[in-house]
């Protein structure tokens, strides 16, 4: 019933970004699809005779299979190069019974009591350890590290040589510290080096204080027992040692200096395991090809890992992570084809492979697409959707248009509470998303929260998972797939003869106004000045209208020509326009843009203002006379400027596709546009500051005066590096230009000069 009220509702949606195509069948289509079919998929995912879909195993084969065989029930089209899969080696480990762990506690010269400890809640078998036995002394070793070239060695003065060592996750140094401080530590956080360099150094035997939970992402070694063990095991190891594990931890971080040593307990493990390094693993990528004859070459991804950690010693069965994302992905794929609606671009369906065992299925793809790179729109990650009411969009506040896409979907459609967050992608990378990410691909990772959940042990079962949040995601980013999909990116660009210049408010800076009389035409110039955008107090001050014309007196210009109206029936008059046919300058000053439209807009003055540029003339502007000069009308609100989107949008259009914002530093309005741009996806951001101008013409723009512009295009760009790159933690996805820059609009990149 809740279903078929919210549709029923949404069916009358006004022409907007959901109503520029017909939508009418995608609603349909989701009428009939339940969050208890999508349940149904994730029961069968997560069933015990896929043994936890561990990639290379042949019960992950059985679930890929099954996957492929969906997506052509559908009427889909093999994705990857006309085949269902993209094929890769992956050795795996499988882990059996008869695994244990204790610690030999002596009561007297002679006897010993083990103290077991409980699976899988004080431990669990390393899901890529060695098979056999080892009793042996214990060394606590911090992280686990050795850099010299960061003066940090935690082997150094402990022998573990014939020993077991315990160790902590990631680095002594997180991401949270910078790029700066965290990227050195990077390489040393990673599993596949602590565990190595426990064996460089002797070691027989791990225990990892991560979890305890099922870890597949590390490199199988014959010789070595590791084990991941809980808050239990480590404080019974501490006690007794004189010291404190929380408060060494924290020393060591706040001094980077090892505090390793010797804990003289000692640790029988026990683990029982198969090596195959002869497996084989797949992605399973599906196509649902676009309509668009030029459009059909460009894509989007939507995809999540359909593999999960396997049995340790339990079958995991990874329903919530990550049965729950291929199922919303099934669903998804359903809404899409069986409601016919035509879709531009292509769209791609992934279930990747390792994921658990170090992100291999999305690498093997960035290694090898099925469409190029560059003709990607994004990605969409789905990982861990399916418990709890509430959603997360990892990532959004990186790549905002994309993010404002899926935004509209919730806000019209479903109404979950939805979440983003940025995305430095500084760490070692968890997720497919952070494979895409740094390959340059906008990406989006979605994930579920507010319910009791678990990660990597045997209890993640359907027990846990919420059908509906399931069933809402499906719907919600069915319509924004389609939204982008359907996605028209307008060029940006400047007239093609003559120029523009657009300045900021407060303008002083006499170059800016020596350049538009230069392009006017120097001393023979024809400029018509139209102040039409102030206040009539100001207009109808006796003797305004000359001082106006004096404004360009000083740059040697003899001839201006004041034109204004508040009648747009005066304004489609010959008579009125009559100065603009031989002009070959056109000024309009600060005020309120939402004046200037009334007035001018679709009106045969408007015609007769292009009509300079197509001579090869200049139109210029300050302040509101900027912002009038774009296709979207910022600020446009007849109530107050700090309406940002409001009762008039429509601009003149001198400058296509761009909103167009002044006074921008001084007043504090750095972060405004982005409620535009969020409304508007596509439409390029320019922020001017005062005395500040820019110069267009084409496609470039170039940026005059003192102060800065403001670019809003959803990347970051790093003067520094002279590149563009991924933003720094709390960054906002707009960067600088100074005077002299300029800025490539047809491919919304600077120009750096030498390139």
């Amino acid at each position: 019933m809740k279903r078929t009220i919210l549709f029923l509702l949404v069916m009358n949606i006004a022409v907007g970004v959901l109503g520029q195509l017909d939508y009418t069948e995608l609603k349909k289509a989701a009428l009939n699809l339940s969050g208890e079919e999508l349940f149904g998929y994730v029961e069968e995912l997560a069933n015990e005779k896929y043994q936890g879909r561990l990639t290379g195993s042949p019960e992950y084969l059985e679930v890929a299979n099954y996957l492929a065989e969906y997506f052509e029930d559908m009427g889909l089209m093999p994705g990857y190069k006309g085949e269902w899969f993209q094929w890769f080696d992956q050795a795996y480990t499988v882990v059996k019974p008869g695994c244990r762990l204790e610690l030999l506690v002596p009561v007297n010269r002679h006897d010993t009591i083990r103290k077991a400890y409980h699976y899988f809640d004080q431990y669990m078998p390393g899901s890529t350890s060695g098979n056999g036995t080892v009793e042996a002394e214990v060394v606590f070793v911090g992280w686990g590290i050795s850099a010299p070239e960061l003066g940090f060695d935690e082997y150094k003065g402990v022998d573990v040589k014939g020993k077991i060592v315990l160790m902590r996750p990631e680095a002594p140094v997180l991401p949270g510290a910078g790029a700066e401080f965290f990227l050195p530590w990077l390489p040393y956080s990673l599993h596949q080096y602590k565990m190595q360099n426990a064996i460089d150094h002797g070691a027989v035997g791990l225990l990892y204080h991560y979890g305890p939970l099922a870890n597949t992402n590390n490199d199988y070694h014959e010789n070595l027992i590791n084990s991941l063990v809980g808050t239990d095991v480590v404080e019974d190891l501490f006690s007794g040692t004189g010291k404190d594990y929380s408060e060494l931890v924290k020393k060591i971080q706040d001094e980077l200096k090892p505090y390793s040593f010797s804990m003289n307990k000692i640790v029988a493990m026990q683990n029982h395991t198969e090596y195959h390094p002869e497996g084989k693993g797949n992605s399973v990528i599906a196509l649902l090809p676009g309509s668009d004859p030029e459009l059909r070459n460009e894509v989007v991804i939507i995809g999540g890992h359909l593999d999960h950690v396997g049995a340790c010693y339990e079958v995991c069965p990874g329903a919530q992570d990550n049965a729950s994302g291929i199922a919303v992905i099934m669903g998804i794929a359903k809404l899409l084809k069986e409601s016919g609606v035509q879709l531009k671009r292509s769209v791609l369906f992934m279930g990747l492979g390792a994921e658990e065992q170090g992100l291999v299925g999305s690498k093997e793809y960035i290694e090898s697409p099925a469409f190029p790179l560059s003709k990607t729109f994004c990605y969409l990650n789905l990982d861990c959707v399916g418990v709890g009411p509430n959603l997360h969009a990892g990532g959004g506040e990186n790549f905002p248009g994309i993010f404002a896409a899926v935004k509209r979907a919730n806000n019209r459609l479903v109404h979950r509470q939805l979440s983003t967050s940025f995305n430095a992608n500084l760490g070692r990378p968890r997720s497919d998303a952070a494979v895409f990410m740094k390959a340059g691909i906008p990406s989006l990772s979605f994930s579920s929260g507010g319910g009791k959940g678990y990660y990597h042990v045997p209890l993640d079962d359907v027990n846990t998972i919420w059908p509906e949040t399931m069933e809402d995601l499906a719907v919600m980013l069915s319509f924004a797939v389609a939204e982008m999909a359907n996605r028209i990116e307008k060029p940006v660009r400047g007239p093609e003869k003559g120029h523009l210049i657009i300045a900021g408010g407060a303008l002083r800076d006499s170059t800016v106004f020596a350049r538009f009389v230069e392009l006017a035409g120097g001393e023979n110039a024809k400029i018509v000045i139209v102040p039409t955008a102030g206040e009539d107090r100001s207009l109808n001050r006796e003797g305004y209208f000359d001082l106006l014309s004096k404004t360009f007196a000083r740059y040697g210009v003899e001839e201006c020509v004041v034109l204004h109206t508040r009648d747009p029936k005066e304004a489609d008059s010959t008579e009125f326009y009559k100065p603009l046919l031989e002009a070959n300058a056109v000024w309009f000053n600060g005020g309120r843009q939402w004046r200037l439209a009334d007035s001018y807009l679709n009106t045969k003055t408007h015609k007769a203002f292009e009509g300079v540029l197509e001579r090869g003339g200049v139109i210029g502007g300050s302040s509101a006379g900027a912002t009038i000069q774009g296709t979207y009308l910022f600020r446009g609100d007849t109530k107050t400027n700090t309406i940002l989107c409001g009762d008039h949008e429509d601009g003149l259009g001198f400058m296509s596709n761009v909103a167009i914002d002044q006074h921008l530093l001084a007043r504090n309005r750095q972060f405004d546009l982005f409620e535009a741009l969020e409304k508007y996806p596509g439409v390029l951001g320019i922020g001017l500051d005062e005395n500040t101008a820019i110069e267009v013409q084409g496609d470039t723009l170039k940026v005059l005066g003192q102060h800065y512009v403001l670019i809003y295009d959803g990347k970051f760009y790093s003067g520094d590096r002279r590149a563009y790159v991924n933003q720094t933690r709390g960054a906002y996805p707009f960067y600088l230009l100074k005077p002299g820059q300029e800025y490539d609009l047809k491919n919304r990149a600077i120009i750096v000069p030498g390139r």
